[in-house]
């Protein structure tokens, strides 16, 4: 199908987000998406990827591009079949980690780069993030940090269920304890 290119896995993921349609509306996602922002104001410094549904390609939104951190957020976590996609500026916008889970190749260019990975092994289409931190570092002092055992744990097997946010979040904490003196290195 698209194989190991980025642009016809997201063009299959925005097809699938046509055909099949979230059972929950842009409105109501949004309104979840906001009742978990702190602002609504963009930060200076934020980038969020997202998926031009029709085409595939890969975007960076952020201040500058005219969307409002509400609509880039929600269009960022757009999964095909569970949320609806975002409609702005004429397009339909997709989960932008359906063609990476991290999309760590977008820190080219930077001398010290920290990958955190959630989910660092290759899912279905998606890719896994090894080789994109392995080309950072042929560039840049690179860094992957991926879920220990408590943590995978801790997230349960599946990742869409809010019940796994407290134990999750423990976890994280307990391990950013010990990732703290290796990341302090980079």
């Amino acid at each position: 199908m698209g194989g190991s290119n980025p642009k016809k896995i997201g063009k299959m993921f925005g097809d699938i987000a046509k055909r099949h349609s979230s059972k929950v509306t842009q409105e109501m996602r949004q309104s979840v998406v906001k009742s978990r922002l702190v602002t609504t104001e963009w930060p200076s410094n934020l980038n969020v990827t997202a998926i031009n549904a029709a085409t595939g390609d890969l975007h960076m939104l952020n201040k500058d591009t005219g969307i409002s951190l509400l609509e880039a957020v929600s269009a960022s976590g757009a999964v095909p079949g569970i949320w609806p996609f975002t409609s702005f500026g004429g397009q339909d916008w997709i989960d932008g980690g359906m063609v990476s889970s991290t999309n760590a190749h977008l820190a080219s260019g930077f001398d010290k780069v920290i990958v955190l990975s959630p989910m660092p092994k290759r899912h279905g289409f998606v890719p896994g993030v090894k080789q994109d931190v392995a080309e950072l570092q042929k560039s840049a002092k690179a860094s992957l940090v991926i879920p220990d055992g408590n943590s995978i744990v801790a997230m349960g097997k599946n990742r869409y269920d809010s019940s796994f946010v407290p134990s999750s979040v423990k976890a994280g904490y307990e391990q950013t304890i010990q990732e703290a003196p290796s990341i302090r290195e980079i």
